[in-house]
């Protein structure tokens, strides 16, 4: 089943974080266009917050924490 946020124009974006969003590759094959959306991390926190996400928090959910270097 698609994902209610996923738009499926020539950019293939995502409406649950705010602005222009493009979901990578991994996001939409597995929760934009198969599977089951409300495994989504990006779904499960727009739904806990009721608006869109802003960059840093949908970048909280998908990126690293960076390492800290050992001096």
């Amino acid at each position: 089943m698609i994902c209610e946020f996923f738009e499926s124009n020539p950019y293939q974006s995502c409406r649950a974080v705010a602005g222009f969003h493009i979901p990578t590759l991994f996001e939409r094959e597995r929760y934009c266009v198969a599977g089951d959306q409300t495994l989504c991390p990006t779904f499960q926190l727009y739904s806990i917050r009721k608006r869109p996400l802003t960059d840093q928090e949908y970048l909280s959910l998908w990126a690293p924490e960076p390492q800290r270097r050992s001096a």
